[in-house]
């Protein structure tokens, strides 16, 4: 029984932290992936990485001294957040949906902190007003093109 207390006490971290937040952002936004951990704990390291539909990556890499990116399709995007780490996505597109996983070392405990975010095309407050207006427009213009071309040749035959 002792044995068996003693098995499950590492493990405190790895499953009490596991619940996934779930994020919602615009194409062109940025996001917060906030780690939350106790100020009274002390960080050595924190390991994030991406999975999508294609596949899971390793993204960065948090050190008290040192951030580094490791997903160069993440390069000039991410950065750390003092003083607790959390990590800062910048300049969203829809390839960035997916898992977003943080797996935090400290001297006691390993903190694990999921996120799925979805990246949004439209705002969804207009309603999709834009693409309706961006398409009567097209249809404006080429409407347009085709009269002009029409004037165009009636005037060169009148001549």
């Amino acid at each position: 029984m002792v044995l068996l207390l003693l098995l499950l006490i590492p493990l405190r971290g790895v499953f009490s932290d596991m619940t996934k937040q779930t994020l919602t952002a615009m194409c062109g936004g940025s996001v917060l992936f906030q780690v939350n951990v106790s100020r009274n704990i002390e960080i050595n390291s924190i390991f994030w990485s991406h999975t999508s539909k294609e596949k899971r990556s390793m993204l960065a890499i948090v050190k008290p001294d040192a951030f580094k990116v490791i997903n160069i399709r993440f390069l000039n995007r991410l950065n750390s957040q003092e003083p607790n780490f959390s990590l800062k996505l910048s300049n969203l597109n829809e390839e960035d949906n997916g898992i977003y996983e943080a797996k935090i070392f400290t001297n006691e405990e390993t903190i694990h902190r999921s996120f799925e975010l979805q990246v949004n095309a439209k705002h969804e407050s207009d309603g999709g007003q834009r693409t309706g207006c961006s398409v009567l427009l097209i249809i404006g213009l080429v409407t347009l093109a085709i009269f002009f071309k029409a004037m165009t040749e009636w005037l060169c035959r009148s001549e």
